[in-house]
């Protein structure tokens, strides 16, 4: 990225941040915490204008930090995913778009599928790569009050957009 952080985005990361004030003053004060390393790190280490690359470890820490300190989260296991879902075409199409490439993809009749996951050699690797990887998380988002601050495209995008910069 180059450039400051838009406005528009710094708005919403302030706005991510501070419904943790709502919850609980403690939460959001270990929320505010934990990004701080990340933030003079980054900032020491690659300027300002390339703090972008670093909003998924920042979600990730985040959400970490409030599964540690919330009450509700005690005792369970929380499973966490972007939001929304996106299938492999529309993450190789958002990491293309990112990295200025055309996303080279193919299509396939359904009717194959269902031979390859049979071959003994190959079976086992296809059912990985073609099964269904969704998570659900409803349980930590209801239990925790948490959303994603960055929808997985944009995510995606600031990631290769970050990548074609290095």
């Amino acid at each position: 990225m180059t450039g400051a952080p838009s406005s528009e985005s710094q708005g919403g990361d302030m706005a991510a941040l501070a419904k943790g004030g709502r919850t609980s003053f403690v939460g959001f004060l270990l929320r505010l915490a934990a990004r701080l390393p990340f933030l003079f790190i980054a900032g020491r280490l690659y300027g300002p204008e390339a703090l972008g690359r670093f909003a998924s470890a920042l979600v990730v820490v985040e959400l970490t930090v409030l599964a540690a300190s919330h009450p509700a989260a005690a005792g369970r296991v929380l499973l966490a995913r972007d939001d929304p879902d996106l299938s492999t075409p529309q993450l190789i199409r958002a990491l293309a778009a990112g990295l200025g490439k055309p996303a080279r993809l193919f299509p396939m009749p359904d009717a194959v599928w269902p031979l390859l996951r049979r071959s003994p050699k190959i079976g086992p690797a296809v059912q990985r790569l073609t099964a269904s990887l969704q998570v659900d998380d409803s349980d930590m988002r209801s239990a925790l009050e948490w959303a994603p601050p960055v929808s997985a495209e944009e995510g995606l995008l600031r990631t290769a957009r970050a990548f074609r910069a290095v």
